[in-house]
């Protein structure tokens, strides 16, 4: 007789894929002759008299995954949606030293402000530490994930971000300039929007809301100060397009307090991290000789202001208050780039060639 599994005299637990799902404990069983007939050539002979546990060689597909959102993997707009306050977590997250391959690789098409082959992408993410294999797998996921687009032949093919992500470009190096000197008139925006049915357009619309600075007040429902007039107005209509409904502008009647702006916004948790990465920035030693430190060191740096900076929602200073966290981390970040742009610029000419002198921002791509 033979039996397609190994055997064991004691109990298992065996582990899950998911959390979630329990444990599977294999009852012990008498082997029953002709158990698996067609079991293959090299499968455990076991004789009639013997008792033991029989342990699936493969383990089954679970029945119903995990539903919920990872911790790790979960983003701001969605806890706001279910009603949970998670933007420390989020800021903690986004002030963390250590960035993920895919984000410095997207660092790096942002300083170079221009279209790449995969081969100059490896020269350039050398100075890193991130081999050749894993600057290739990436460069491939990115693309058929939507965040670079790709053209031309095989091995000479360009790369560069997608209209999507350098329209994110675009977004943090604004919030990277001065704060808009236009006063505010009180006056609010209130998108009322038919979300779309398909789950990842849904996603998709709510970070585009998240980070133009519209907030969920009720279901459906996102509002955010009408300043400045004519960017809001702009990302109000973009939004528009991408889903039906309609948008509302006027001075809300009672107002909304200044307890429930600063909750809803997470103001105070924005400015004091704003503050730390700020004086961090400002502690950080320049490397003086290496363009290759140097392009290093900027791309660290600059992606922490990054993934920090396109969380600030864009609101007028009589909103803000005394809370200046975020003005400190611009001047901190100009301060930096000041001193490290012109080496790290040496080593993208040498690696890359030299860039164009009239076109700089995302708009280049």
């Amino acid at each position: 007789m033979i039996a397609s599994g190994r055997l064991s005299r004691i109990p298992m637990n065996n582990p899950t894929a998911q959390p979630g799902q329990g444990r599977r404990i294999f009852g012990i069983t008498n082997p029953i002759a002709n158990r698996a007939i067609n079991a293959p050539s090299m499968a455990v002979r076991l004789s009639g008299k013997v008792m033991g546990i029989i342990s699936a060689t493969s383990m089954p597909a679970n029945a119903s995954p995990q539903r919920m959102p990872s911790e790790i993997l979960d983003i701001a707009y969605l806890r706001q949606q279910y009603g949970c306050n998670t933007l420390t977590r989020v800021l903690i997250f986004a002030t963390m030293v250590k960035d993920p391959t895919r984000t410095l690789l997207f660092g790096i098409f942002v300083m170079s402000g221009r279209r790449m082959t995969a081969a100059q992408v490896i020269a350039l993410a050398r100075s890193i530490g991130v081999s050749a294999t894993n600057v290739k797998s990436h460069l491939t996921r990115m693309v058929a994930d939507g965040a670079l687009q790709r053209s031309g032949p095989v091995r000479r093919a360009l790369y560069w971000p997608s209209r999507s992500q350098a329209w994110i470009v675009e977004g943090i190096l604004v919030r990277l300039q001065t704060v808009p000197s236009e006063p505010w008139d009180r006056t609010w925006l209130i998108l009322m929007l038919h979300m779309p049915s398909n789950r990842g357009s849904r996603e998709r619309l709510r970070a585009s809301l998240w980070f133009d600075g519209f907030r969920p007040w009720v279901p459906n429902a996102f509002v955010r100060p009408a300043w400045p007039e004519r960017w809001a107005l702009s990302r109000a209509s973009q939004h528009l397009v991408n889903a039906r409904g309609l948008c509302v502008r006027g001075i809300l009647v009672g107002g909304i307090g200044v307890t429930n702006i600063s909750s809803t916004y997470g103001l105070d948790s924005l400015d004091r991290e704003s503050r730390r990465l700020a004086q961090w920035i400002s502690h950080r030693r320049i490397p003086a000789n290496s363009a290759a430190d140097a392009f290093a060191e900027r791309l660290k740096v600059g992606g922490l202001v990054a993934r920090l900076i396109g969380h600030d929602p864009r609101l007028p200073p009589a909103i803000w208050g005394e809370r200046k966290g975020m003005q400190e981390l611009v001047r901190a970040f100009r301060r930096f780039e000041a001193h490290v742009t012109p080496l790290s610029e040496r080593f993208l000419d040498d690696v890359i060639g030299r860039r164009p002198p009239d076109r700089s921002g995302a708009s280049q791509w």
